[in-house]
């Protein structure tokens, strides 16, 4: 299956031909259509093609992770925890024997049902998975290889592709939970964050170790990973205790033959950024200057500051393969992580029971030995049902806003002030770059932040002196030169004489420098419509039209939302601020940008043939480098992916299952970037970058749960998963409902509206209350092997086979018996009960007092309505739902249990009712 990173919702990739000099727009079109036609039938033709490909194979038997021994095989548990910690050593002499016993099974399995030389293994997984890849020649062999015994599935491998100077603050960070952690510099002390990603720039000042911190990084028991060097671009010393390892998988990539030696490099090193990006997010040092273009920003801190870092590169540029993503896992998991941070996922949709594919079981095992798995939701948002993230073991993150905004203003000489959004940035303000340093102060810290961007700017300058630099004031600032006011231009009003009337409207999106004027517009705005003709090309679009407006001399550029014949007449459409080469603003609102271009055509003179005799229309725009902070916030994204989910896709039957889980500040965050990355081409050669994405709300959780785990190292995985999710907030900074972009119940219609579980989840991580929950829903392997029995479609052999388990549920169990915090119920016919267990992990007993707030059309008791827990004390809690009302549609309530000593427990409840009894 191919994987996909998840940087943001505007991607660099384009769904575009190279439209050329002299084709019209119509004939454009035409070629669009035959390409469309082409893209169908390369489909049908499918994965069954005689071609070579990849597959993952699955086989009968437990991977270490949840082997517990066996008499018959002689060989002992390789999933005790061993003593004094809660995590098994995958590095014992019983696991190494096990291990090999496994890899020579998978190629039993081969000898056995192939011709020797007529494939080739890849990988062998033996930690999360009892599975191996292999390449082969034809899809016969996969047939071939699914008729063995001891093959539980077959699957080809799958394409996947990647799905922060204020974040800390709005979290409330530095007041809450880095506090309780004895500040900063030590918030994630002891815990190691696994990154699944495109790998990691160590050179970077937000990795940097000895330097950076006055108490260096010291030996860490518990780890058992290495460090793969590679002395072209990951020499010796580059895991240096803040990275404290690294290794590459590529061999899934490179039998697809799709790596790229020019910039996906066969070492842990970076090449595309994203990575880099994500890792400095999680676990960034704190107070790193973020200098982009010579202009400062502001500082940089990851969310746990002293974690460490284990980079696992199984991703790239251009994408990434399931077969590489799961021998990352599988070493990551052996290596003795805490966390793991996956930022991506399938380019296709999951197919039959989502739960069950092998991405997902491989997950549950990882779970199954103690590490807290954080996975991004997608950025398929806002359409219902859009999830790229399934198992309840996993924290499926979404994204939000933060208050902070970045508005570049287009003020017209009548007042009249259009809010856009871009972070145009004209020659470079190095001055304000070490104003904040002050030289007059010295620590091994700011010392050694001085040199680094010393360093940097020295060779960007080419060595001009630093009193120069320091002191300059004489280079321009952001936005157009004050106090001049330009003359506005309209792209088709700029086009050469000869240009056709039925491709103005086509030009007019600024792609080709070709049909203009350049001298009617050299020192105007020049106004540009926006379309994206696919999803994805929003950031291509603009580098394209920013380069045509800067090679006709333009004083700055204005990119217009304006609903046409050709665009998609987006209401809602935003653009992270890019710090292009000249001033240049988006505006998202149609509306805004009808008045503006109405502005333009009143104020310009036309004769009576409509030629132009006058450009009086005339705007500034304003510097947008300065962050405001004013948003109503948290507000979950429109690009976020949206539940439910379903439990089988061939059926379309909807689980009883919330996700995503909770949303984390994913849009416009500020991150490390790599040295050669070319992930965002407004970033290139700079070390931060600005970017959007579930990728970056995951890794924002990554960092949460180093924190949780590191004020509980003895709570299980599902607690630390519960204590995010029952302390999420459902205000937001305003004690308001929070809201959604297209909220997923009516996307098409609605532009903002309060948001449902199925957008926002439990709700907005809450770092602080996260780290005191009151109580807990705990569940263990079983408790999820017995949710994956109820599932529609599966049964017990399958689940066996999947995961080793047996099942062990009663009759009439159904998937809401899951000890989950939240109710979903998918199909409530007549009346319902659900049973949730509550743990106190108070230190002292606390009473408990449940209030309800029913879904329309249920009514809902709960029994016991209070309670009193002493510390570590259970209780179980019943929850009758009975159908009152049919909507056909789900309507959403919750239980909230208010505690004697300050807890609040809240857990959502969705309900879908079929029939009323």
């Amino acid at each position: 299956m191919l994987l996909s990173k998840r940087p943001r919702r505007c991607n660099k990739s384009t769904f575009r031909m190279g439209f050329r000099e002299g084709v019209t727009f119509m004939n454009s079109l035409m070629l669009l259509s035959m390409c469309i036609m082409m893209l169908a039938a390369m489909v049908v033709a499918g994965p069954h093609a005689k071609s070579p490909a990849v597959y993952v194979v699955r086989v009968k038997g437990s991977p270490l992770s949840t082997f517990r021994g066996s008499p018959d095989l002689q060989f002992t548990s390789t999933a005790h925890p061993v003593q004094g910690t809660n995590r098994p050593d995958f590095s014992s002499e019983a696991a190494h024997a096990y291990a090999n016993h496994l890899s020579g099974r998978h190629d039993m399995v081969l000898e056995e049902s192939l011709k020797s030389g007529s494939f080739q293994k890849i990988y062998s997984y033996t930690t999360v998975l009892n599975a191996f890849t292999v390449k082969l020649t034809d899809h016969e062999q996969a047939k071939l290889l699914e008729s063995h015994p001891h093959v539980v599935s077959v699957e080809r491998d799958q394409l996947l592709q990647k799905s922060t100077t204020h974040t800390p603050q709005f979290l409330n960070l530095p007041k809450g939970a880095w506090p309780v952690l004895n500040g900063p510099e030590n918030a994630g002390e002891g815990m190691v964050i696994g990154m699944l990603d495109t790998g990691i720039d160590p050179a970077h000042v937000s990795f940097r170790d000895k330097k950076l911190w006055s108490k260096p990084y010291g030996h860490l028991n518990k780890w058992k990973g290495g460090c793969e060097v590679v002395e072209e671009n990951f020499p010796a010393g580059s895991c240096n205790g803040k990275v404290i390892g690294a290794k590459y998988f590529a061999r899934g990539i490179m039998a697809a033959d799709m790596f790229n030696e020019t910039y996906d490099f066969a070492s842990p090193f970076d090449g595309d950024g994203h990575g880099t990006h994500t890792s400095s997010i999680a676990a960034g040092s704190s107070g790193v200057p973020v200098v982009v273009k010579g202009y400062n920003y502001g500082t940089a801190s990851g969310i746990a500051p002293r974690a460490r870092i284990a980079v696992y590169k199984v991703i790239y540029r251009d994408g990434g393969f399931l077969s590489d993503v799961l021998a990352g896992l599988d070493q990551a998991t052996h290596d003795g992580v805490d966390v793991v941070s996956i930022s991506l996922g399938s380019t296709n949709s999951a197919s039959g029971v989502p739960c069950l594919n092998s991405f997902d079981v491989a997950l549950l095992f990882a779970v199954s030995t103690g590490i807290v798995v954080v996975h991004a939701a997608g950025n398929s948002g806002p359409y219902p049902s859009t999830m790229n993230s399934y198992g309840p073991w996993i924290i499926s993150v979404g994204a939000s806003i933060s208050d902070r905004t970045y508005e570049n203003h287009v003020i017209t000489r009548n007042n009249h002030d259009y809010i856009g959004t871009g972070s145009p940035v004209k020659g470079q303000e190095i001055e304000s770059a070490f104003r904040m340093l002050n030289f007059n102060q010295s620590s091994p810290e700011l010392d050694y932040i001085r040199v680094s961007i010393l360093e940097h700017y020295n060779g960007v300058m080419c060595g001009v002196k630093l009193n120069a630099v320091a002191h300059s004031t004489s280079l321009p600032a952001a936005g157009t030169r004050p106090p001049i006011w330009y003359h506005l231009i309209y792209a088709e009003d700029a086009l050469n004489n000869d240009t056709e009337d039925l491709d103005a409207e086509f030009y007019s999106y600024c792609q080709n420098l070709a049909p203009f004027n350049a001298t009617l517009v050299r020192n105007k705005v020049l106004m540009c419509n926006f379309v994206e003709y696919s999803g994805n090309s929003a950031a291509a679009e603009f580098e394209n039209a920013v380069k045509v407006a800067t090679s006709l001399n333009a004083a700055g550029l204005i990119m217009l939302n304006k609903a046409s014949s050709l665009s998609m007449k987006l209401q809602r459409v935003s653009m992270d601020p890019v710090p292009y080469s000249l001033p240049t603003a988006f505006i998202p609102d149609s509306d805004g940008a009808s008045e503006l271009l109405n502005f333009y055509n009143t104020r310009t003179k036309r004769d009576s043939q409509g030629n132009i005799v006058r450009f009086k229309a005339r705007v500034k725009m304003n510097d947008s480098r300065q962050a405001l902070f004013k948003l109503e916030a948290p507000r979950v994204t429109s690009f976020s992916s949206r539940g439910p989910v379903y439990a089988n896709t061939i059926t379309s039957v909807v689980a009883d299952l919330l996700k995503p889980d909770l949303v984390a500040p994913g849009n416009e965050i500020w991150g490390a970037w790599a040295q050669n990355g070319i992930d965002v081409t407004g970033f290139v050669g700079e070390s931060f970058a600005m970017i959007s994405g579930t990728s970056m709300a995951t890794p924002h959780i990554a960092g949460v749960v180093a924190l949780v785990k590191q004020k509980h190292p003895t709570w299980s995985t599902s607690a630390i998963h519960s204590a995010l999710l029952t302390t999420a907030s459902t205000v937001d900074k305003w004690n308001k409902t929070i809201l959604a972009e297209q909220p997923s119940a009516s996307p098409t219609t609605t532009a903002l509206g309060p948001a449902s579980p199925f957008d926002v989840g439990s709700g907005a991580v809450n770092v602080t209350a996260s780290m005191d929950p009151g109580l807990v829903f705990e569940t263990d392997f079983q408790d999820y092997v017995n949710f994956l029995c109820t599932l529609p479609g599966v049964d017990a052999n399958t689940v066996q086979d999947s995961t080793g388990a047996t099942c062990n549920v009663v009759a009439g169990a159904r998937s809401s018996d899951l000890n989950v915090p939240s109710i979903t119920i998918a199909n409530l016919v007549g009346k319902r009960e659900v049973k949730r267990t509550v743990k106190n992990v108070f230190d002292g007993a606390e009473k408990y007092t449940v209030a309800v707030t029913e879904p329309t059309g249920v009514a809902v008791n709960v029994h016991p309505t209070s309670f009193t827990l002493r510390a570590s004390e259970s209780i179980a809690v019943s929850v009758s739902l009975q159908a009152t009302g049919t909507n056909g549609a789900f309507t959403f309530g919750s239980l909230v249990w208010t505690g004697d000593r300050g807890h609040s427990v809240r857990i959502p409840v969705s309900v879908l009712v079929g029939e009323v009894l």
